[in-house]
Order: C-alpha cells, then sequence, then structure tokens
C-alpha cells in the first residue's frame, strides 16, 4: 500500500515557531504537542475520577435539559445527549475551573463542541467507511485535479448516522472524499491548505438519497485503500492552544490571559484526553499548528495572517472531518499526518461541498 511521503517543501512545512501563514513569525501561544491522539475520549482514568460538587450540578441539570450554566449557550434539543456524554463534558468543565480564574473558565467551558468520533471498534450501526471502492453517481466522472490526475477515495458517510455534532449536515444521503495521496506521480506534487492553485487536489461529493449510483472501481494506477467500516459516536472536544476559537475569544495580547492559557498545569491536565482518530465536527487535532489558519490563508491570501480580520474568517472554517493514520486501512500520512476538510456554515447550509477546503499536517 502507498504511503504518503512528504516532499521537501512539505517536510520543512510550518514548524511551531512559526506563524500562521507559515512565513516565520512568531505565535501568539506555543503549540504543545505533547498530547497523544490515539483513543476517542477523554482519558478512562480522568473520566473515572470523581466530578466535582459544581461538575455534578451541572451534569444533573444538562440530563435534565436545562441550561444550568448562562456561560454555556448550547442547545442540546437536536441531539440524543447521554449520561457517557455529559460525564464527559463534565470532566471538561473540571479541569477548566481547576486551573484557570472564574472569568476564563467560563469563556473556555463555552466553547466546547459536541463531535463524532468514527471507529471501527464500537458498536452500533455503520455509519461510512475507510477506504474501498465508492458509489459514485452513473453519469459522473472520477473526481481528479486537473494537470495531475485522479484522486483516491479516503472516506465515504451516511448523513443519516452523523447525528450529534456541532454542524447542521444533511439529514440523509451521502458524503464522498477524495484526496490526491501522491501514487500517481511518486509523491512529487506538494498539497497544502495554504496554497490556492493545490485546492482542487482533494475533494468532497454529496448525493441524494434518491442519486442513482454504482460501485466504482479505482482508474488504473491507483490501489485502493483497505476497507474498514466505521462508526460514529458522540464525544466533546475542546480548542487545541492555537485555534481560532482561543484568538477570537480571549485578548491573547494581555500576557496574563495568554500566560493562563498556556499554562503547563493547564495544557498538562488535558494531555492525557486522547483525541479522535477520525472525527467529524468539533475541534481538529492539530499536528503543527491550528489547520483552520493553513485554510485561512488559502482562501484569503489578501489578509494579514496577524490581523484580527485574518483570524476572524479564519474561525468561520468548521471542521467537516478528519482522518488520521490507521493502520487496519493501510492510510499513511507522512510522519504521522493527518487530513483535515472544512467547510463554512453558510456553504453547509447551501449544501455546496465543493466549496470544502483541504490541507493536511505531518508530525
Amino acid at each position: 500500500m502507498h504511503r504518503r511521503t512528504l516532499s521537501d517543501q512539505e517536510s520543512r512545512g510550518p514548524s511551531p515557531s512559526q506563524d500562521r501563514s507559515g512565513t516565520g513569525g512568531p505565535c501568539r501561544l506555543r503549540t504543545r504537542r505533547a498530547r497523544s491522539r490515539r483513543g476517542c475520549q477523554p482519558g478512562v482514568a480522568q473520566a473515572a475520577k470523581t466530578v466535582t460538587i459544581a461538575s455534578r450540578f451541572l451534569l444533573a441539570q444538562e440530563r435534565g435539559r436545562l441550561q444550568a450554566d448562562p456561560t454555556v449557550q448550547l442547545d442540546l434539543s437536536h441531539r440524543h445527549v447521554s449520561i457517557r456524554d455529559m460525564e464527559d463534558r463534565a470532566a471538561f468543565i473540571d479541569v477548566a475551573t481547576e486551573h484557570l480564574p472564574s472569568n476564563l473558565a467560563g469563556q473556555w467551558i463555552s466553547l466546547l463542541r459536541p463531535a463524532l468520533t468514527l471507529e471501527a471498534s464500537a458498536k452500533g450501526k455503520i455509519a461510512g467507511q475507510l477506504g474501498g471502492e465508492p458509489l459514485l453517481p452513473v453519469d459522473a466522472p472520477w473526481p481528479s485535479w486537473p494537470g495531475h490526475g485522479p484522486l483516491t477515495f479516503i472516506a465515504g458517510l451516511d448523513c443519516a448516522m452523523l447525528r450529534g455534532t456541532d454542524l447542521e449536515l444533511p439529514d440523509s444521503g451521502s458524503l464522498l472524499f477524495f484526496y490526491f495521496d501522491g501514487q500517481v506521480d511518486g509523491d512529487q506534487a506538494f498539497v497544502n491548505g495554504r496554497l490556492p492553485e493545490t485546492s482542487a487536489a482533494a475533494q468532497v461529493l454529496y448525493l441524494d438519497q434518491d442519486a442513482k449510483v454504482e460501485s466504482r472501481s479505482h482508474p488504473e494506477g491507483l490501489q485502493p485503500y483497505s476497507r474498514v467500516p466505521l462508526h460514529a459516536r458522540t464525544v466533546w472536544s475542546a480548542p487545541d492552544e492555537d485555534s481560532p476559537a482561543l484568538a477570537d475569544t480571549f485578548d491573547l495580547d494581555d500576557p496574563e490571559t495568554a500566560r493562563q492559557l498556556a499554562d503547563d498545569a493547564f495544557v498538562d491536565a488535558l494531555a492525557p484526553w486522547d483525541k479522535p482518530l477520525h472525527q467529524v465536527g468539533g475541534y481538529p487535532a492539530e499536528t503543527q499548528g491550528a489547520p483552520e489558519y493553513e485554510v485561512g490563508v488559502g482562501r484569503h491570501p489578501e489578509l494579514d495572517s496577524e490581523s484580527p480580520a485574518f483570524i476572524e474568517v479564519s474561525r468561520e472554517w468548521q471542521l467537516l472531518l478528519q482522518i488520521s493514520e490507521d493502520d487496519e486501512a493501510e492510510m499513511h500520512w507522512g510522519d504521522t499526518g493527518t487530513l483535515y476538510w472544512f467547510i463554512r456554515a453558510e456553504d453547509l447550509r447551501l449544501r455546496r461541498f465543493d466549496r470544502a477546503a483541504f490541507t493536511w499536517q505531518s508530525g
């Protein structure tokens, strides 16, 4: 199976010390990747701890669909909320209230988002698949990157099974994700969200439930990844240190605020909370800084990457799908890399998945 490798330019890609545009300026908050990304929920030991009285109260209230905390403006009426979901969220609340001042803790807690982790080992109905062969409309051409070649099928998702995220996804139909993984050119092309000219190297197709489809084999020269059925489960996600959500919510020019949010004790308390490998919605698990900024540079090159306007437009990009390395599917992206697809709320509402943006990062 082909392993996506790094070109010389990609291997020199944005380091943790580079700015949002990858041009070498300092970040507002340093990136610490001590976190393991294996797993699909806050660490078992962490989640099993007895929560504080305050968190128990919030948990009990949210189970009753009541709004106990005025700083949390999350409407849960559209999703099924399990006790496990709320216990995970309560653990996040505990860490924030223990390590941050009350005013910062309330703001940070309000940023928590529900997401779906996609797992091969979970029980339940199948929500999609990694790899294999896709079902394409009978009259549709195979997705390709003009001037370079056909894309490889990465994943397919059943929209009817994607309940419990912060995204307003279609109630039916399916989403297909394709990526130019270097099989046809020996990894010569440099694909990155910062480069507008590579936007067609990753594509998303939305198929209506009534679409007439057929199983399609990959074009000659492309070897499909191994098919792995996926099951979806709701989890809670929090922004990483470089997330535009933090820059948009907090005054990071204030040294004390920046210090508290990047404090080792707070960051290390979050470290055991393993990130999902594959995820729909929520916050991305970054590897080399916030991927939203990479997309922002590629889609808004006219903006200064340190300006408030740039932070604002970068935050508009919501995580649609994150696919990390997967041994079962034989997917490997550089050195423990991750693929990210993002979409804006307006494009999602209009079902304009052709406007989705892509980037990828490697450790």
